[in-house]
Order: structure tokens, then C-alpha cells, then sequence
């Protein structure tokens, strides 16, 4: 994948495209999955592997394991719908964790929601046992739950000491920032601390790609407002966009190809990085004039169709309501992309979470109109 990327440097591979989408995919089977599905977490669960547990109905996690987003090493971003758990834990420590890489060990996955039950390493074979006696039957997830919780009480003496909830306070401080630039040097500033779990974060990040530093900003602060299926449509158009840019390959390259461990990052400082490569990463827009005119022709096309009152044009004004009463979205702001959802169809509310949460910054002031216009005309021509 990442040869192929750097073979055609700005496109996007067939590879890619096939690979994150059957990754994406089976990670969103795994969470929506019916039956108890049952993740044994020990040892180092990393990136991809935290996107599998994540999903199952029981994860459980051993003395032994180390859990971790590390994808700022190599230019990527927290995929796998990292967005979605990320950005639902406590105060800042989802954000704290996407730009650090920082290990999590048991007790924190439990503290944190991210993980169901901890057992000792050695409990593998007893839970094996213990599952082939079960009478599915009946009442199975009475037995199910009897088990675990007896198995766990024989570990609990083994439950590592809890290492991110009692710095939370901490952290909470340090990223108390408006911009993901002043989020970075604070951070940064601690890699002298007494601390030394706080130390090595800080060392991490300063190493890391300052470009995934700015999507880990965008996506933990877009993902609290998306459903699970609008998270993986979000980083499926991030991951494509992300291969397009030379930062990704440069990464694997260093930390997993060559194991220089010097990767020369295109945009060293956060701060120089230009917002139109943010936002084109961020929201999955292809920033290619001819397409920008076919969205133009789109939307006018669009106000046509609104003004003849089609049946789809009365479907789009009730969607436009409700995107003001629950998003409290300006008049203003969603003109655009209620031209867009004319012509693509009204389920575009849905089905593009990009325009959605594109609109969401206009409405917090983020993103003024005119910028977000032109933000929903290169997404109309792309999609």
C-alpha cells in the first residue's frame, strides 16, 4: 500500500480504496455484530487491533496488556473508529491519548469503558473450559456473566495500578486550548517533567506528524456528534486522503520500512500547516477545479428543482428543519447544502457526514458561511 502511494504521490490507490474499505467494514460488522462476540486483549493491542476489540460484546484484557492508538508515529490518524471511543472518554484524556500514542494498561482500559473484564494470562484455558460447559440454551448470558465475574475474581489481586485517571486533572489543563497548535506546545513543554509517563507522551508527540496531531483534533471533536456507521464514512474518506499525501508513507517508511526512526514530516510545524490541507483531509474534499464547477452546476440546478416544489424538494425542506431545530444550524449555513441535498437526495443528511459536520463548525463559529459554501461545493463534486 504504501509503495503504491509513493509510486502515484497525490492519488489514491486501488489498494487502499479495497483495503480500508473491507477493514472498515468488518470493523463495523464486529460492533453491530447480534451474537457475544469475545475479545481476549493480552499483550500489545495496537491501531488496528484496538479497532477488533473495540467492537466486541466482551473485551477482556490481562496483566500483560498494553493498548494504544500509535498512528501519529507514522502520519496517519486514531482510524478504526478511534473517532468513536476516543472521543467518548472522560475530559480530555481521548484527545490526550490520539496525540501521544500513549500506552493503556488494564486497569486504565477498565477506568475508561475501553475494556469488559480482566483476567490473568493463565485464565485462558479455565474461560475456553468454562464456555464448552455452558448450556447455550438457557439462560446463557446469566452463565456467561457468572463465569467472568468468577474468573475475574481471582485476577483482581493482579490488576496493574491505574495510570491516566489520576493525571487526568493534569491533562485536562494542558489541553485546555483553542487551537490544536497551542494543544502540541503545551504538551510538548512536558518532556523534561518529573513525570515520566507524562515525559515520554510529550517525547512522542514532538517526534510525531504534526498533520495527524490536527486530524486527531478535527475527528475527536466532529465524532461526539456522528452515529458508529457515520465515524467509519468519515475516516474511510480520511484514510483515502491521507494515502494522497506524503506524510503517511514518509511515516511507515521511517518507523516500519527503513526503522530509521527519523521521518522528515512535509509540514514540521503544526502551526505552518496550510488550513485548506487540513480541512481537505479532514472533510474528504477533493480539491479539483473541474469538480468544483460540476458542484457549482449541481447546486444550481438544485434551486431549480426547489423552486418547481418537487416531492424531493418538500423532503429536503423538512430535513432542513430538523438540521435547524437539532444542530441549531443558521438559515444562513445550511442554504448550501440543502441546494446540495436537492440534488443528490434527501438522504444526504445522512449519508454524508462530511457536509453534516462541515455545517456543524459554521454553526459553532468556527467556520464562517462563505468558507463553508465553497467547503459544500467541492463535496458536491466529489460525491
Amino acid at each position: 500500500l504504501v509503495q503504491q502511494c509513493r509510486e502515484a504521490p497525490g492519488t489514491v490507490p486501488e489498494l487502499a480504496k479495497r483495503f480500508f474499505a473491507d477493514e472498515y467494514r468488518l470493523d463495523h460488522r464486529i460492533h453491530t455484530y447480534p451474537k457475544p462476540l469475545i475479545c481476549w486483549a493480552h499483550g500489545h493491542v495496537l491501531g488496528g487491533g484496538m479497532g477488533l476489540m473495540q467492537g466486541a460484546a466482551i473485551r477482556i484484557v490481562t496483566p500483560s496488556s498494553r493498548l494504544g492508538m500509535p498512528e501519529i508515529n507514522i502520519g496517519l490518524f486514531p482510524d478504526v473508529g478511534g473517532s468513536w471511543f476516543l472521543a467518548r472518554l472522560p475530559g480530555k484524556l481521548g484527545l490526550f491519548l490520539g496525540l501521544t500514542a500513549a500506552s493503556i494498561n488494564a486497569r486504565d482500559a477498565l477506568d475508561l469503558d475501553l475494556a469488559d473484564r480482566f483476567l490473568r494470562d493463565d485464565q485462558q484455558d479455565a474461560l475456553l473450559d468454562g464456555l464448552m460447559q455452558m448450556n447455550w440454551q438457557q439462560q446463557a448470558p446469566e452463565q456467561l456473566n457468572s463465569l467472568l465475574r468468577a474468573l475475574e475474581h481471582e485476577a483482581r489481586p493482579d490488576l496493574p495500578p491505574a495510570q491516566w485517571l489520576p493525571r487526568r486533572e493534569r491533562i485536562d489543563a494542558q489541553l485546555d486550548v483553542a487551537e490544536l497548535p497551542a494543544a502540541w506546545h503545551a504538551l510538548s513543554a512536558l518532556q523534561g517533567d518529573d513525570d515520566p509517563l507524562l515525559a515520554r507522551a510529550a517525547k512522542t508527540l514532538a517526534a510525531g506528524c504534526p498533520l495527524t496531531a490536527h486530524l486527531v483534533w478535527q475527528q475527536i471533536r466532529r465524532a461526539r456528534h456522528l452515529s458508529l456507521a457515520e465515524v467509519f464514512r468519515m475516516e474511510y474518506a480520511m484514510s483515502l486522503n491521507c494515502c494522497r499525501h506524503p506524510e503517511f508513507p514518509e511515516g511507515v517508511r521511517a518507523r516500519l520500512i527503513d526503522k530509521d526512526q527519523a521521518p522528515k514530516w512535509h509540514w514540521p510545524d503544526p502551526a505552518a500547516i496550510p488550513a485548506a490541507v487540513i480541512a481537505a483531509l479532514g472533510y474528504g474534499i477533493a480539491p479539483v477545479l473541474v469538480g468544483a464547477l460540476g458542484g457549482a452546476a449541481r447546486l444550481a440546478l438544485g434551486g431549480a428543482r426547489w423552486a418547481l416544489g418537487t416531492a424531493r424538494g418538500r423532503k429536503v425542506g423538512r430535513d432542513l428543519l430538523r438540521a435547524v431545530a437539532v444542530h441549531r444550524f443558521s438559515l444562513l449555513a445550511v442554504l448550501p447544502v440543502t441546494l446540495l441535498a436537492l440534488v443528490s437526495g434527501p438522504g444526504i443528511f445522512d449519508q454524508l457526514p462530511d457536509v453534516q459536520r462541515a455545517w456543524l463548525d459554521v454553526a459553532d463559529g468556527r467556520t464562517g458561511p462563505r468558507d463553508g459554501f465553497v467547503a459544500v461545493v467541492a463535496l458536491g463534486a466529489v460525491t
